[in-house]
């Protein structure tokens, strides 16, 4: 479904990831949960990880906010499905700034991702 006055003001990818995010909801097996939430925005990311011999397996979410967000948090998932473990505790989003693009002043979404990824790896939910 396409919305003129939304895709004009958050783009067709934001638009489209925010309209049919692959990975809405934890998947099967999650061993692994991470939130981080940011007051201001009024926004919260919850990351659900299925790890099997130290990779990513699936990854899905659960989140609260702009399309921005929601967008940000689908392809965060897409990103951790197939990363090690270790690589979670030092995970960077930066990717996100190009990838959707994230306006200046919503650049705190990449962060909120990256707390939820660390917090999902140091088993803080």
């Amino acid at each position: 479904m396409e919305y003129l006055a939304d895709t004009a003001a958050y783009g067709r990818r934001v638009m489209e990831l925010f309209d049919s995010p692959a990975h809405a909801g934890p998947p099967d097996g999650v061993n692994l949960v991470g939130e981080a939430e940011s007051r201001t925005r009024l926004s919260r990311i919850r990351l659900h990880l299925r790890v099997s011999d130290d990779v990513v397996e699936a990854a899905g979410f659960e989140a609260l906010g702009c399309p921005h967000t929601i967008a940000a948090a689908e392809l965060a998932c897409e990103d951790l499905e197939g990363r090690k473990r270790d690589e979670l505790a030092g995970y960077d989003a930066r990717f996100l700034e190009a990838a959707l693009p994230l306006p200046a002043e919503k650049l705190d979404i990449r962060i909120l991702v990256e707390d939820a990824v660390r917090n999902a790896a140091a088993g803080v939910a």
